[in-house]
């Protein structure tokens, strides 16, 4: 089998600088007082938006993710410093597997999801 070396080159829409694995959470749920007893979910769902997707979060909290009267009032949002932007889905993930080893290291599964699936 003959090996290839393939040339890449960054394109416009590219930000040339490395992710910073040093992430900080502006803002995140308050944690309940028995996660430190090690009652950690099983199952951790982190759903991708931007900060324009009011309505859609809104119809995510009114179906599927509807829990114990929407978490007391949606105490659900997580906001990572990254970015914004059609390119930063790579940096989203990232900062979601950050905040599940950070927060939440005992849970078994994560699941990502978007809005729009």
């Amino acid at each position: 089998m003959r090996w290839r070396c393939l040339k890449t080159a960054l394109v416009s829409e590219d930000d040339p600088t490395p992710f910073d694995f040093a992430l900080n959470f502006i803002l995140k749920p308050k944690f309940p007082d028995n996660l430190n007893a090690g009652n950690t979910p099983n199952v951790l769902v982190l759903v991708t938006t931007t900060a324009s997707e009011v309505k859609m979060r809104e119809q995510v909290r009114q179906s599927w993710a509807n829990y114990t009267s929407r978490a007391v009032q949606y105490d659900d949002m997580i906001i990572a410093d990254v970015v914004e932007g059609y390119y930063s889905l790579a940096a989203k993930t990232m900062a979601m597997l950050i905040y599940k080893t950070r927060y939440y290291p005992d849970s078994k599964c994560l699941v990502k999801a978007d809005v729009d699936n």
